[in-house]
């Protein structure tokens, strides 16, 4: 009987570990800072900083365009400039904190309810003009609306994501009050009772 040895390269080597992940984030957040901001257009189009825990590496070049596939959230998939722990702090949204301690409560730049900050581009990019123009009627928002459906957060379809967002936008302009409940206690009901997480 022959009894073959593993070599050291049959052995698959192991991913790093969450320790090791949280030094790369820890290192680049201590060296570029912990809190990154960037400029997007709010209300009325007026351009606002909006402000996130770090989750990416700092200054790396632009994706491809070609290579770039969106999600039904409007997120890059795979996005190669997320760092590993940066990606534990997405999953539960602990990137969001300074919207929700800073942004929402002391700037006023942003609602609890709304459409999610985006940049000049992606608005551009990404959506039609007509919607642009009635989302910048409003604050964005730091509970995104597409969180409360089911066929976007399940889904890889970009296309029903500004749906969505018309028919919240056309809701909102008749009963604002009620439309940011219901889309509230939706999205908790998603994330207490489903589990759901960010991507």
């Amino acid at each position: 009987m022959i009894i073959l040895k593993k070599t050291k390269k049959d052995i698959p080597k192991k991913g790093p570990t969450l320790y090791e992940d949280f030094k790369e984030w820890f290192g680049e957040s201590w060296r570029h800072g912990f809190i990154y901001s960037r400029e997007v257009p709010g209300l009325n189009g007026k351009n606002i900083m909006v402000h996130k825990v770090r989750t990416m590496q700092h200054n790396v070049k632009d994706l491809d365009k070609s290579q770039i596939k969106y999600d039904g959230l409007g997120k890059i998939i795979d996005d190669p400039r997320i760092m590993n722990f940066g990606r534990v702090l997405r999953k539960y949204w602990i990137d969001e904190l300074p919207q929700l301690f800073y942004d929402y409560p002391i700037k006023r730049s942003l609602r609890l309810i709304g459409i999610r900050p985006r940049s000049d581009n992606e608005w551009n990019e990404l959506f039609s003009k007509e919607h642009k123009k009635n989302a910048f009627n409003h604050k964005p928002g730091i509970f995104g609306v597409h969180y409360a459906f089911d066929k976007i957060t399940d889904s890889n379809d970009f296309s029903m994501l500004e749906s969505a967002e018309k028919d919240y936008l056309e809701r909102k302009s008749t009963n604002p009050i009620k439309t940011d409940t219901e889309i509230f206690l939706k999205i908790w009901g998603k994330i207490i009772l489903k589990g759901m997480r960010s991507r």
